[in-house]
């Protein structure tokens, strides 16, 4: 067989996947990877690997993206493909961040941080930082997140880049809940992701802008960028991006009144991210139920909610969902169990 299959094959794949053709980059990433065994091309093999692994995390399967990743890492790593071992680290950390292991993922993009240096590679480096500054502030470290965040944003070497970095630094203000920051960071990155025609980011960004215009008092804004949203990450089958956005059109349908509405979309984003076994957003989704069955005045669904939030976030270590937790537990005259 051709030498260069496995190569081509191994590139049509991962453009293929930016322009979220998920089936198709699959396919041929499975047929570089049969290609370059079939030679003994161990960089090509490694590559198509990562290709799998980020397809993974697309497609909402986080797992099979952590398993694939590690092929990609053991692949590669005695070889000199130093950037695209990082490559294989980043997407290593998404997905195992998608699965709520936060300090699996931190060490994974680590490694994708120190190569970056190491190699002086401004592209591992802005990419490292602005994601590992999105977990930080997830987490509740604002400080550490937004510092991260914009270091990614100064190292940033293309406007492919400072695309993404203006958008998880926008996401990064959202969690941190400066929704008047988000919003303009987010549109600014919406705008980037349309010019380069890159779905799966322009469409989780926009149901975050969504979730922002929400958060300053605009219901029907809120709600027509969710709805975009969801549209854009359905038709590219980005799964993650379906979950956040069926949780923002919940959260736009409660601010309505329409109770129904609201708990056709939670149950929606909780059947989504249970599908992806996402534990992190398993757990936000539940506090979000748990906030509507409390406006419903059902004591009982929303103390069902609230402790399985409770269970979950205890379980990821990941103290300010915990402490949400327990301060709605304690608003709504629920007692937790587990509460310590």
């Amino acid at each position: 067989m051709p030498p260069w299959l496995g190569p081509y094959y191994f590139w049509l794949g991962l453009i293929y996947g930016v322009l979220g053709m998920q089936q198709e980059a699959g396919r041929c990433a499975q047929r570089a990877l049969t290609e370059a065994q079939h030679c003994g091309d161990e960089a090509t093999v490694g590559k198509a690997y990562y290709v799998l692994s980020m397809e993974g995390y697309w497609a909402g399967q986080p797992q099979q993206g952590v398993e694939y990743g590690q092929q990609a890492v053991a692949h590669l790593e005695p070889l000199t493909e130093h950037y695209w071992l990082g490559m294989a680290h980043f997407y290593l950390g998404l997905n195992t961040f998608l699965l709520g292991e936060f300090a699996q993922a931190l060490a994974a993009l680590g490694q994708t941080q120190t190569l970056g240096d190491t190699l002086e590679t401004p592209r591992l480096q802005s990419l490292a930082a602005w994601i590992t500054g999105w977990i930080y502030a997830t987490q509740g470290e604002w400080e550490m997140g937004l510092a991260l965040c914009q270091r990614g944003l100064e190292l940033s070497p293309d406007p492919l880049n400072t695309a993404g970095a203006l958008g998880y630094q926008g996401a990064a203000y959202l969690e941190q809940g400066d929704a008047a920051q988000a919003i303009a960071l987010l549109e600014q990155s919406i705008q980037h992701w349309q010019r380069f025609r890159f779905p799966q980011l322009q469409g989780w960004f926009t149901a975050l802008l969504g979730e922002a215009w929400l958060r300053c008092d605009n219901i029907a804004k809120g709600q027509e960028l969710a709805r975009q949203g969801l549209a854009i990450t359905q038709e590219v089958q980005f799964v993650y991006g379906v979950g956040v956005a069926q949780r923002v059109l919940g959260r736009a349908a409660q601010a309505n009144g329409a109770f129904t509405e609201a708990e056709t979309y939670f149950q929606a984003a909780l059947q989504t991210f249970t599908a992806m076994s996402a534990r992190f957003e398993i757990g936000r989704t539940h506090l979000a139920r748990a906030d509507l069955a409390y406006a419903q005045e059902n004591r009982t669904a929303a103390a069902q909610h609230l402790h399985e939030a409770h269970r979950l976030f205890v379980a990821l270590r990941v103290p300010r969902f915990v402490v949400q937790t327990v301060q709605r537990a304690r608003t709504f005259g629920v007692w937790l169990a587990e509460e310590h």
